[in-house]
């Protein structure tokens, strides 16, 4: 996710955004209050506790086949920060 960070705020021109963990009864609560059921809240820090434990894992390995061409790099560049900017082309 440091990395993932790192070209986001490249692609935004925010060199100082860095990544942050947040605890997951932190990140509970935070859903909770922008509307998310407390039951949903509790069922997706569950799941992010399977997966950051290795328990919740892909059926197959990333391969050619199953992974997207477009590096994230290119989306941040095309998409995101566009989108950030509020200058993303409508439809």
């Amino acid at each position: 996710m440091t990395e993932a960070t790192a070209v986001i705020a490249r692609g935004i021109r925010k060199p100082d955004l860095r990544y942050e963990q947040f605890p997951y009864a932190q990140v509970q609560q935070a859903l909770t209050q922008m509307g998310v059921p407390p039951k949903g809240a509790a069922l997706y820090i569950e799941m992010y506790k399977a997966i950051n434990a290795g328990v919740l894992i892909p059926q197959e390995p990333r391969s050619p086949e199953n992974t997207h061409r477009l590096r994230f790099e290119q989306f941040v560049h095309d998409v995101f920060a566009p989108a950030y900017h509020g200058t993303a082309a409508t439809a």
